[in-house]
């Protein structure tokens, strides 16, 4: 509603002013002020329909941090299985490569999963640094229009 009071009274103004009509120095601050009021006011719809896509952003990538983990965790007691497997015969070429296989999944797995946990963290810290900046502008909003 605002924004539609500020874009007719900026239509008028602009008319007003193409005609000759010049407008005194306080309706000239006063649409100063309402047009930092609407940026304000679209920066923060901006940001809230970013937020709300980061939200989903880290359900997805929590989806993807419990996966990656499970994955790891399945590959750690593989690669124990089939060291336990060597040990009882060591001298058996293809226990030796299964193991040798199953420690470079298990290795390759963990990296997945450390690198999901760091997706996740930088996902959480974009969402605190965008809600710090929208209770921000929220604060310059509150300023003007008092």
């Amino acid at each position: 509603m605002k924004f539609m009071m500020l874009v007719m009274w900026w239509v008028i103004s602009t008319v007003n002013v193409a005609y000759g009509q010049s407008l005194p120095v306080d309706s000239v601050k006063w649409a100063k002020q309402q047009e930092r009021i609407a940026e304000i006011g679209k920066r923060i719809d901006d940001q809230k329909e970013k937020l709300a896509q980061l939200e989903e952003k880290l359900a997805e990538k929590t989806q993807e941090r419990e996966k990656a983990v499970a994955r790891a965790e399945e590959s750690a007691d593989d690669n124990r299985q089939a060291a336990v497997r060597l040990s009882n015969d060591v001298h058996d070429k293809g226990k030796a490569r299964r193991a040798e296989r199953q420690s470079d999944q298990a290795r390759r797995d963990a990296k997945k999963a450390r690198r999901a946990y760091k997706n996740v963290r930088n996902v959480e810290d974009d969402i605190q640094r965008l809600k710090r900046r929208i209770a921000k502008d929220e604060k310059r909003l509150l300023e003007l229009t008092e």
